[in-house]
């Protein structure tokens, strides 16, 4: 039996060290747009929070 790895069987390796490199740095991506959205949301909530309370003890808008 013949180890010959420089055919077929590297070419495997390649295309899977790859799609691991794809893969990896697209659940990166998906995870800080994830973040992005709820760190957003958080925000918008927290200034209409904020402006109801200013409404609320009647302070002017600046």
């Amino acid at each position: 039996m013949e180890n010959d790895y420089t055919g077929w069987a590297a070419g495997i390796g390649i295309v899977g060290f790859l799609t691991a490199i794809v893969l990896y740095l697209g659940m990166l991506a998906l995870t800080l747009w994830v973040f992005y959205l709820i760190i957003r949301t958080a925000v918008k909530n927290g200034i209409l929070k904020a402006d109801e309370e200013r409404r609320r003890r009647s302070y002017p808008l600046q």
